[in-house]
């Protein structure tokens, strides 16, 4: 009931806190400090309701469904953290918060345009109020069960604690450039509103990016398939506006030093809000439930994100259109070899980018408009950002070296030349050993020529303070990503592998030891595999993990300065023997198989309500040289019809008796003999400059840090 309330009080004063801010925009200053005080009583109900949601985990309280499907007593204190935007309603009231707490800073900052913004700003607010009470955390079941469903574990993992709540503050942070923008075009006044606003658009790129970046870490570390980037349409879905917000980031560089750009910087701003509303909608209304492992499905909320879509996009963009004919802004440079014009080529193609995986991933959505829905494949998004990437790398490559209006060939061709050669010397050695393919080998040269380009720059200027130097830093870092990309996507390699417990198999090189399985918990297992590659030896101990959405599997990772070795599991089963070892006994019936004499005495119907699933068992009685004993093996189902061998071992622990099939009609048994070893089934793989992803990734992360608190610094 306090959850209600306070989300309540907090919808009150966010109407109180809009209609004043309204009333200071339409000039009344008086309205100033009711706005005020409303939006700080705002947030503060908010954070309340959201410290209680967290109390409701700690304390295990099952009554409220949320709590109860996505928490356990088992848990820990972390998990239960990460538990609270584990599900659609956790991240809405997540997404509201840090909406509310931004809006604090944005307040202080707005200056003469806080009432219009911060007007717009709680309108987005609305949105996900709207949201939250679709959909309530704080609805209470009709009974308390004893013990609550528990996290996915593929959520349980400290990357998974960080990554939603970063991309949530991307998203929030998303919607100050669009109150901004639409702020300027109410009032048709765009005198300093590219200054005002960049930090904004830096710091939501940021952000969202950052989230992305811990995003595709947690999927190579934790989901086995030894990647870090599916191209999922879930994925996409705040790729895309990330994408925009960079092309805006490089806009709003040319409009806050010579004013041009400004009617596509107002588009971007407002489209990058309207894409995260879209990504919402992608992933929350079922529509890509087919087509993805992250979607979720029909939530119930499809009817108020198109309603929400629809109105903010009729609002924004039209009224950008009524306005557009008196937006006037200087030209900006057209000169080939001058800055402007490269960072403009920058927002073009990165443009290009998101509007290229804007079509793939709603592929789904317009192929069902002319039939059945399809979505395209992994190759449609890799042939066309091939080009992109080499172009871009070219872009990174010459924009330090350009002077703003222009400069001459001449001076280019001097300045270029050593990280010209370097580059084509390192691409030489790359193609004589490896690269041949000629797009990768111009890829991996525009990007060796970005990357020498850009760190000549930040060592010759050294002596300035690295605040200035954010935006070389980040190009930088994405040019060693590209590299990264290139070598340890393009030129990694795998086998597949099955290894008998206590026995040794070959794998990229490395001796592998199957030593034995250890039981955390009941539903963890880790496999020890001893690795052996003649300098180094190591015990690996990759994971299994059991939930309900069915087996998951963790994977080891040994880290090198250039290479990762991969180890992802892929199941465990028992050798049931290869020559024929079984046999049908009908009740009663007494056989021979592989030295023992079996008889088949009865079912045992014991098994009916086992805890792994339903079946039946097979009462036998099993004779051998001086021993005789009685054993039942039982053949059951879980609660998704998956078939599960509960094996019986041998009265002299030789091996395990099966029970293959259950004949009920006719009262007979199939059952097979195996030797009972453990076979592990591997997929070991070389990652080879993994780590350059991870280090580009890092230094765009820094290098965007620097450029936003540079240009916080000169509000």
């Amino acid at each position: 009931m306090f959850g209600t309330i306070s989300l309540i009080l907090a919808l009150t004063t966010l109407v109180v806190s809009a209609l004043y801010y309204l009333r200071l925009a339409g000039g009344h200053p008086k309205a100033l400090r009711v706005g005020r005080i409303s939006y700080y009583l705002l947030a503060t109900f908010i954070t309340l309701a959201s410290v209680y949601l967290f109390s409701l985990f700690l304390g295990d309280r099952f009554e409220y469904g949320y709590v109860a499907g996505y928490s356990s007593t088992d848990l820990s204190l972390l998990l239960k953290v990460s538990a609270l935007w584990a599900g659609q309603e956790g991240t809405f009231l997540l997404w509201l918060w840090f909406a509310s707490l931004l809006g604090l800073w944005v307040m202080k900052r707005a200056k003469s345009r806080e009432g219009w913004v911060m007007f717009f700003y709680l309108i987005c607010q609305l949105f996900l109020f709207v949201m939250i009470f679709v959909n309530s955390p704080f609805a209470k079941l009709t009974f308390t069960p004893t013990e609550g469903r528990g996290l996915n574990p593929l959520l349980q993992n400290f990357w998974m604690v960080i990554h939603p709540p970063i991309v949530f503050i991307g998203y929030a942070a998303l919607a100050i450039p669009f109150s901004f923008a639409l702020s300027s075009l109410v009032t048709d006044d765009y005198k300093g509103w590219a200054k005002t606003t960049f930090p904004w658009v830096i710091f939501s790129a940021l952000s969202l990016g950052v989230g992305i970046f811990i995003g595709g870490y947690w999927a190579y570390e934790t989901l086995g398939w030894g990647g870090y980037w599916g191209w999922d349409p879930v994925e996409n879905a705040s790729l895309i506006p990330w994408l925009f917000s960079l092309a805006l980031l490089h806009g709003m560089l040319i409009e806050s030093s010579k004013g041009s750009l400004r009617k596509t910087n107002l588009f971007l701003a407002i489209l990058c809000f309207l894409l995260v509303l879209y990504g919402t909608f992608l992933t929350r209304s079922g529509v890509l439930a087919d087509f993805s492992v992250h979607s979720f499905g029909d939530l119930g909320i499809n009817n108020y994100l198109i309603l929400f879509m629809g109105i903010f996009a009729l609002f924004s963009l039209g009224l950008l259109i009524y306005r557009s004919k008196g937006i006037t802004a200087p030209v900006f440079s057209k000169r080939l070899l001058s800055q402007q014009f490269t960072v403009f080529l920058t927002l073009l193609f990165l443009c290009l980018s998101a509007v290229l995986i804007l079509v793939g991933t709603s592929a789904p959505i317009l192929t069902r408009i002319f039939g059945q829905a399809s979505a395209v494949q992994i190759d449609y998004y890799l042939n066309t950002h091939l080009p992109i990437a080499i172009v871009l790398g070219l872009l990174l490559a010459f924009c330090p070296l350009l002077a703003w209006s222009g400069t001459t060939f001449s001076e280019i061709a001097r300045s270029i030349l050593p990280p010209l050669i370097a580059a084509l010397l390192v691409t030489v050695v790359a193609f004589i050993l490896k690269v041949k393919e000629i797009k990768l080998v111009l890829l991996l040269f525009t990007s060796l020529l970005a990357a020498f380009v850009n760190v000549e720059v930040l060592v010759s200027r050294l002596r300035e303070s690295w605040v200035e130097l954010g935006g070389y830093l980040a190009h930088f870092g994405l040019a060693i990503m590209l590299i990264g990309v290139l070598a340890s996507s393009g030129y990694d390699s795998s086998e597949r592998v099955a290894i008998a417990e206590g026995r040794t198999e070959s794998a990229l090189g490395h001796e592998l030891t199957f030593q034995k399985v250890r039981e955390l918990s009941p539903k963890r297992a880790e496999v020890w595999i001893e690795v052996r590659n003649g300098v180094d030896s190591f015990i690996a101990k990759p994971l299994f993990i059991m939930g309900d959405q069915g087996l998951v599997r963790t994977p080891f990772i040994k880290k090198y300065l250039f290479s990762d070795f991969y180890i992802s599991p892929e199941q465990i089963s028992t050798n049931q023997g290869e020559e024929g070892e079984s046999l049908v006994l009908g009740k009663g019936e007494e056989k021979e198989i592989g030295g023992y004499l079996i008889k088949f005495l009865d079912f045992d119907l014991s098994f009916h309500n086992a805890a792994e699933g339903r079946g039946v068992g097979a009462t036998l009685e099993v004779s051998g040289e001086q021993m005789q004993a009685r054993v039942t093996p039982a053949l059951l189902h879980d609660a998704q019809g998956r078939r599960i061998s509960k094996p019986a071992e041998l009265p002299d622990k030789a091996g395990l008796i099966h029970l293959d099939q259950i004949r009920a009609d006719a009262g007979q048994i199939q059952i097979t003999l195996g030797s009972g070893e453990e076979i592990l089934f591997l997929e070991v793989s070389r990652k080879p400059l993994i780590n350059f992803v991870w280090l580009g990734v890092i230094l765009i992360s820094v290098g965007m840090l620097l450029a936003t608190k540079r240009r916080f610094s000169k509000l």
